[in-house]
This record gives C-alpha cells, sequence and structure tokens, in this order.
C-alpha cells in the first residue's frame, strides 16, 4: 500500500514542545512517522502512515494544548510568510 502524507500547520514554537508532542503521537499513532519542521513560517507537523486520521490527530494536538489546522496540497505560505493559498 502507498503511504500518504499529510501536513498540519500548529502553533508548537520550541524543540522542547516538538519532542514532547512527536514522542506522545508516536505511542498514540501506530505506524506513523511524526515530525516537525520549526523552521517553516508555519510550524509544520508531518504524519505519514498509510492511514491517517486526521480528525484524531487534532483531537489529541488539542488535548495537549495545540491547535492545528490541516493544510490542503498547495497550500503552504510563500517565501515572504503570506498563505499562497
Amino acid at each position: 500500500m502507498m503511504k500518504r502524507v499529510e501536513i498540519f500547520r500548529t502553533y508548537v514554537q520550541h524543540a522542547h514542545q516538538a519532542e514532547k508532542i512527536c514522542k506522545i503521537l508516536s505511542q498514540k499513532l501506530t505506524d506513523k512517522v511524526v515530525n516537525f519542521d520549526l523552521d517553516d513560517c508555519d510550524k509544520i507537523l508531518r504524519i505519514e502512515s498509510v492511514y491517517i486520521d486526521t480528525l484524531r490527530i487534532q483531537h489529541i494536538m488539542e488535548i495537549l494544548g495545540y491547535s492545528c489546522d490541516l493544510i490542503p496540497v498547495g497550500g503552504f505560505c510563500d517565501q515572504s510568510g503570506e498563505d499562497s493559498w
């Protein structure tokens, strides 16, 4: 089966927060590759797996005290930091 990738905009600011979130998501969402790109203007949370329950991910993030928004394909911000969608 082909793996999917879902990208979320987050408001996570610090590496220690991202590490904690990755650890928890990896425990709760088995068979998923979870990582952050805090250098991106959208503070990207990236999930890779065959099946991805985006609502569950958003719910877990909410429980952890962080919001995240699913970014549609092509919806990344440009180099100026402005949304391209």
